[in-house]
């Protein structure tokens, strides 16, 4: 189902960001606090409270699980695609009962 175009606002650090978006609600929601807990970590972390290096890091951290997890469902794509191929052999060789 499409959803209809309309006003988000999301708080990260404290700071709110208002936005156009057909997203659900509640999924951007859980992704802000997501990025609002990642952010508040490196802060306390790092000990800087410059948020546009503490904004980059966490885009890199982000991007490298993603990658990460993009890498694991090629894994995973590929090991399903080989093992319905071998039981697509097997069964071929089956005589019918």
């Amino acid at each position: 189902m499409v959803e209809a175009r309309r006003k988000i606002e999301i708080t990260i650090l404290g700071r709110i960001y208002a936005f156009v978006s057909d997203e659900d609600q509640e999924h951007l929601e859980a992704c802000a606090k997501a990025v609002d807990q990642l952010m508040t970590n490196i802060m306390r972390a790092s000990g800087t409270n410059n948020e546009g290096q503490v904004a980059v890091l966490a885009a890199l951290r982000l991007a490298s699980n993603c990658i990460k997890l993009e890498s694991q469902l090629a894994s995973y794509q590929t090991a399903t695609a080989q093992l319905s191929d071998t039981v697509d052999k097997v069964l071929s060789c089956q005589t019918p009962l």
